[in-house]
């Protein structure tokens, strides 16, 4: 049977895209009601919702965890390691600029971030506990600042996801003809109980508050020393949604890639911008550069 997520909706102007993301008429009649939308932006609708640890490193043609452990097959043990020891990293850093992180103690040093911790032994011998939800406000952190972690970003205010689909578009030299607003009703998340909702506390993370942020995740399955399966959102909603394609809670959105600047500046209209997204010097920087591409 072939796939039946994301039921994919092309729109072909920007007011259209626009309706089906006003809150007040969720999808425009697409979506169920009662429902509870999240969406995410995309610069290439080709893309499927594999969170970034699980993506190829910019020009390198290699995930993370492939760069860390310098070969390109991978064990479910091996990965969940290199996504802890990136995890370590990030936190050493933080340590030598002076910046605190969200949950921080000896006893959590001890057992996560110090090189051999018990963490680490854990999660190698039982890989499908990663992550446990004890590091979760540190993920959430390290996710908003761009270091690769499993979890995948996801907003409630779709205006939000059409900027960043929009920004990365028009910032790209080479792509797809077209972007994407992907959507997920988690209204029916009893339905995929495989796809996890992380949330974390805004002051996590100015970004994340400024962006009314949140995570889904979707752990691996694969027993120790068995190959690595990057499982993905839309792979879960197809397992679970294959015998009621009509039921299916995942839309894709997309828009030619051409209107990335039209709706850069609808965005801006409705007082969505870098600036707002990205509170402090990066957002005002971003600011500017969207005007100037734009």
């Amino acid at each position: 049977m072939p796939p039946i997520a994301p039921i994919v909706v092309p729109c072909k102007t920007v007011d259209e895209l626009w309706a089906r993301l006003d809150p007040m008429c969720p999808l425009a009649g697409l979506a169920r009601n009662p429902s509870d939308l999240v969406f995410r932006g995309m610069s290439d609708s080709r893309w499927n919702l594999a969170p970034s640890v699980c993506r190829e490193y910019r020009c390198e043609k290699r995930t993370p965890a492939q760069l860390i452990w310098k070969r390109d097959s991978l064990t479910t043990d091996q990965q969940v390691v290199a996504e802890l020891r990136i995890l370590q990293l990030f936190a050493e850093a933080c340590d030598l600029l002076g910046l605190s992180l969200p949950i921080d103690s000896s006893g959590f040093r001890e057992r996560w971030i110090l090189p051999n911790s018990q963490g680490l032994n854990d999660v190698a011998k039982n890989p499908a506990i990663w992550p446990p939800k004890e590091l979760f406000d540190l993920l959430a952190m390290a996710q908003h600042h761009r270091v690769p972690t499993r979890l995948l970003d996801w907003t409630r205010r779709g205006y939000v996801a059409a900027y960043f689909a929009a920004e990365g578009a028009l910032g790209r030299g080479e792509g797809g003809d077209s972007f994407a607003v992907w959507v997920l009703d988690l209204e029916r998340r009893g339905l995929f109980r495989d796809i996890e909702v992380v949330r974390v506390p805004g002051a996590t993370s100015k970004n994340l508050a400024a962006q009314e942020g949140l995570f889904t995740l979707v752990r691996g399955t694969a027993a120790r020393g068995q190959p690595n399966v990057d499982a993905r959102v839309e792979d879960v909603i197809n397992d679970q949604f294959s015998h009621d394609p009509n039921a299916c809670p995942l839309w894709k959105l997309t828009l030619p890639r051409a209107a990335a600047s039209q709706l850069l500046d609808r965005c801006a209209k409705f007082g969505v911008s870098a600036a707002t997204t990205f509170p402090g010097y990066d957002g005002a920087a971003k600011s500017t550069m969207a005007r100037v591409l734009a």
